[in-house]
């Protein structure tokens, strides 16, 4: 059987909902801090060390307990989670050149 996220942790579809959103803050604080670096950092770094980060959000969904409060799991990686997908698609897409 599965089980979802609102399952595990025994919430409302609202909040389920609520609990996303630092998914969306972190993907936007993201994307700027990237368009920053992206000059100063070579880019094959920015998309390694984000590749190495992309592994931690599910390795924290995997070991979830539903007595845990939301903040030690669900929180962090719902804040990194958006680190590998932004990332990579930016510099692939926008900055093939800083990949050569």
């Amino acid at each position: 059987m599965e089980n979802s996220f609102q399952q595990v942790q025994d919430v409302s579809v609202i909040q389920t909902s609520l609990y996303f959103l630092p998914n969306i803050l972190a993907g936007v604080v993201l994307n700027v801090f990237t368009g920053l670096l992206v000059h100063r950092i070579r880019a094959d770094h920015l998309v390694l060390f984000t590749s190495i980060l992309s592994a931690v959000p599910p390795l924290l969904m995997a070991i979830i307990n539903r007595q845990w409060p939301w903040w030690w799991c669900a929180f962090p990686a719902m804040l990194l989670l958006p680190a590998s997908a932004d990332r990579k698609y930016n510099f692939n897409i926008h900055f093939p050149i800083y990949l050569k």
